[in-house]
């Protein structure tokens, strides 16, 4: 059972997290998803003007709910997910490994070959047989950018550096001046030929990718 819990209503706060995160705890689930509140054109809150909360609120109600989840035995194996040891979500994993998967129903995202694809929100075009309203061909470049957005999104895939160098011919040890200045700064780990983000990294994803792109 699964908890997915998102931050970032206007009325947001620590004593209002808090509880929420005691209550869920309480009921012993073994994994939570969180993550922010995004707001679309076209949705209810959009309608009513909801504003987000700013970057610094959302940041220290994240940080709030990491240290919280950690003392009470969660682990932070991915950007949005925390687990109790051993219950870390395959279906996720699929994704974070760059793993190839189906995307079936309205709105549903797939990776087939070295075709990524999202099927159209129209339920009249759906239930037609016009499933699909994007689809990406893949360039090797495109897919190792992919490989290293998803798997350093997780504690538990890794961005492996031979298996990078064996698919996509990058050899990671020629950006080792950049991956060593992430790694003294406390933003990834190193273990076994294999890449790693800690709780930092984690936040500054996007500095990391573009530094071994």
């Amino acid at each position: 059972i699964n908890v997915d819990l998102i931050l970032g209503l206007p009325h947001s706060s620590k004593a209002i997290l808090k509880k929420d995160l005691e209550n869920i705890v309480n009921l012993d689930v073994k994994h939570i998803s969180c993550s922010a509140l995004t707001i679309h054109p076209h949705t209810v809150l959009y309608s009513k003007d909801y504003e987000l909360i700013n970057d610094d609120q959302m940041r220290e109600l994240y940080d709030f709910a990491h240290g919280f989840l950690k003392e009470k035995g969660f682990e932070h194996y991915e950007v949005s997910n925390w687990a109790k040891h051993s219950y870390y979500s395959s279906h996720n994993l699929t994704y974070w490994r760059n793993e190839q998967y189906y995307g079936l129903g309205l709105g549903a995202s797939g990776y087939i070959d070295n075709i990524r694809y999202k099927n159209t929100i129209n339920l009249d075009r759906y239930l037609n047989g016009e499933y699909i309203a994007e689809k990406e061909k893949l360039t090797k470049k495109d897919k190792y950018t992919y490989e290293v957005m998803l798997t350093l999104r997780s504690t538990q895939a890794g961005l492996i550096m031979p298996l990078v160098l064996e698919k996509y011919g990058v050899n990671l040890h020629k950006k080792w001046h950049e991956i060593k200045e992430l790694l003294d700064e406390g933003y990834l780990v190193h273990d076994r030929n294999e890449l790693f983000p800690t709780y930092e990294g984690m936040m500054i994803l996007d500095q990391i990718i573009l530094k071994l792109m």
